[in-house]
């Protein structure tokens, strides 16, 4: 006797399908995925940090230009014949009366034009000449400390006055400070004035902020979050940051990893979080600046950097996706062409099983291991009608027999 119901244990054949053709398709293309998405992104993450890197170099070599051109404008401008000419007269003019004499006023007459032509022509905020005495006898802006001595209380420990003492003897570069007379960050570059046997003074350039601002906030080819900016060894900025609308020069603290290793005199390009609290990429290095204990710093927020990769990743988990959906879709119509005959055929066993010889003969389709199992089972279903029939006749053969065997015994 066979069980009228005999259900299947496990999952059923339809489904193991649907889960070898997934795995058969998915499992390569997962792998091929992983590996396209591993390659591709440490390629494009290498692409950020050289082009992060290009741009530090960049902005490197142009602020080392940069200050480089002005010491030699310093340079050429205290050995020019006029700056010396007008250093004797203003100081004439101001060791007789004063910065309010007519003498004064025929030496801004006579100077005064070449150099403010000067400081507009090549980008200063102001020149200053200085007499042996330290006494400012001559600015452009006629604003900033003119005819104060730098020995005296509000400027004797300004960073002019470390120009100015430096400047006695040669070409020299003092980083920002804050000057008094502008109540504001100032840096000035300094060289001696001689005359026919010794120094007679200094002229001193106070550098413009704009013309440092001007290298460092050009951001082609840094996208929406990436800037470029200078650090002291104060670890305050010496240049403005691009987000904000503030004086950042000696008001901004960037104490960052990448800043301490730059200064440190390290290069180096690598993942931290920035002065802002952004995970940034960041590339630095140390200036070679006389004077001047500078780093410069490049540097882009990870997410705008790194977007190619996350998109690319994204669309890869996209195709997969879809590809998955796709093979579920082939897989189970494919297995339902499978699985349907095979059944039908159980359905059929079971009812034979059941003694039932009247079910409907499978109808063959397929012409393949299925399709003979469905032509063995019809095969065996006429057998055994077939033997049931040839049952049948001898039992009612049998039974005639009996019932004549029976009248003539009567």
């Amino acid at each position: 006797m066979f069980n009228k119901e005999n259900k299947t244990k496990g999952l059923s054949l339809n489904y193991k399908l649907i889960l070898v053709m997934l795995a058969i398709s998915l499992i390569p293309l997962a792998i091929l995925g992983y590996l396209n998405i591993t390659g591709s992104g440490e390629a494009l993450e290498e692409a950020s940090f050289n082009q992060l890197k290009a741009i530090k170099t960049i902005k490197a070599n142009q602020m080392e230009n940069f200050f480089a051109e002005r010491q030699e404008d310093i340079n050429i401008l205290s050995n020019n014949t006029l700056t010396k000419d007008a250093l004797s007269n203003f100081n004439q003019a101001y060791q007789a009366s004063g910065i309010d004499s007519p003498s004064y006023e025929f030496a801004i007459e006579r100077f005064d034009s070449y150099f403010s032509k000067y400081v507009e022509e090549y980008g200063y905020y102001d020149v200053f000449l200085i007499n042996k005495e330290g006494e400012i006898i001559y600015t452009v802006t006629q604003e900033n400390g003119l005819g104060q001595n730098l020995t005296g209380d509000q400027l004797g420990d300004s960073n002019l006055t470390e120009a100015y003492n430096k400047g006695l003897k040669e070409v020299t570069l003092v980083d920002y400070k804050h000057y008094p007379p502008l109540d504001a960050p100032a840096m000035f570059t300094a060289a001696p004035i001689k005359g026919e046997e010794e120094v007679i003074g200094v002229i001193a350039l106070q550098i413009s902020d704009d013309a440092i601002n001007n290298i460092m906030g050009e951001t082609t080819g840094m996208g929406e979050t990436g800037e470029s900016y200078l650090v002291g060894s104060d670890m305050l900025m010496r240049s403005d940051s691009r987000f904000t609308n503030k004086k950042d020069i000696l008001n901004k603290e960037v104490d960052t990893a990448a800043a301490d290793n730059a200064l440190a005199g390290e290069e180096g390009t690598e993942i931290i979080k920035n002065y802002r609290g952004i995970n940034v990429l960041s590339s630095y290095d140390k200036l070679d600046i006389d004077g001047l204990d500078w780093a410069v710093l490049a540097e882009i927020n990870e997410s705008e950097a790194f977007q190619q990769v996350d998109t690319m990743t994204r669309n890869t988990y996209i195709q997969i996706a879809i590809m998955a959906l796709l093979v579920i879709i082939i897989a189970y119509f494919f297995s339902k062409r499978i699985t349907d005959p095979i059944l039908k055929a159980v359905a059929m066993a079971k009812e034979i099983a059941n003694g039932n010889l009247s079910v409907e003969k499978l109808k063959i389709e397929s012409k393949d291991e299925i399709g003979d199992l469905g032509n063995a089972l019809n095969t065996m279903l006429n057998s055994l009608q077939n033997i049931i029939e040839n049952v049948k006749n001898i039992a009612e053969n049998l039974s005639a027999s009996s019932q004549e065997l029976t009248a003539s015994g009567e």
